[in-house]
């Protein structure tokens, strides 16, 4: 009984040192973010849609222009569309919307291919999952052609995979970035083992999320900002640029768009 009691005491204290002693390493985890579960009320036609959301005057002019080349896009290869006026995550900035609307469309595609309010389409010569393979369960293009990956998200390809549930909810996490200059597209960064201040690479520490993202080709997403453009865009994106002359760019896009699909038309 003695023998018991004793056991029993110095269990208890082992259980109290090893408490204190996690705390003062910061060892205790703290408590995961849940990414809001939303009701999107779409009818699903397909196994595939593209998505995009814009909110305020700026980004919906932006959508305005961009939506028929999305739309012409995936009726060609049989996707869904979703363009999205409204925000979700309030206590963020709009962002941030990204991480949400891509977990909560997984729930009911198989891919889902989200493009920012300021890109756009030049034609539809080709099927973009003809670029995926079996060993990522997402895909960005990298900045400026960088290995490993430096990825973009102003185009992401996911599949419906616990995997990419996984990492939005690492990205959702990363609390440090919620107000970052660059917000979701630091914490991809940071959940891919990066240290970094803006485009200068400080260390790179790969991670079990490190090689789950693939990389696409640089012509689905071009971006005029930093010269990062393929010879042959698919997609321009014209992110980070001052609102009028991302409209001009869209607008030529657009134009450019209007000839080549109807020159295929006619083909």
């Amino acid at each position: 009984m003695v023998t018991d009691r004793v056991s029993g005491i110095a269990l208890k204290k082992e259980a109290l040192f090893s408490k204190i002693a996690s705390r003062r390493k910061g060892d205790e985890a703290k408590p995961e973010l849940i990414i809001p579960r939303i009701n999107i009320n779409i009818p699903v036609k397909n196994d595939m849609i593209i998505c995009t959301s814009a909110t305020g005057k700026m980004h919906q002019a932006e959508l305005k222009i961009m939506k028929t080349t999305v739309e012409a896009y995936a009726k060609k290869y049989r996707m869904d569309t979703a363009f999205f006026t409204e925000r979700f995550g309030a206590d963020r900035p709009a962002s941030w919307d990204k991480i949400i609307i891509l977990y909560n469309l997984l729930k009911k595609y198989n891919l889902v291919m989200w493009m920012d309010s300021d890109a756009i389409f030049l034609d539809t010569r080709s099927d973009i999952r003809n670029e995926l393979d079996s060993r990522h369960v997402m895909y960005m293009v990298t900045h400026y052609g960088r290995t490993p990956i430096w990825p973009n998200g102003g185009l992401i390809i996911a599949k419906q995979d616990p995997k990419t549930f996984d990492l939005l909810t690492r990205i959702w996490n990363q609390t440090d970035a919620i107000h970052h200059p660059w917000w979701e597209q630091q914490a991809i960064f940071n959940v891919l083992g990066y240290k970094n201040e803006y485009h200068n690479i400080i260390g790179y520490h790969p991670n079990q999320y490190s090689n789950l993202i693939g990389s696409l080709d640089l012509k689905w997403n071009s971006r005029p900002i930093d010269g990062d453009i393929s010879k042959d865009p698919v997609i321009m994106h014209y992110g980070g640029l001052p609102h009028r002359t991302r409209i001009k760019g869209m607008i030529s896009c657009f134009r450019i768009f209007k000839i080549r699909t109807r020159r295929d038309h006619y083909r």
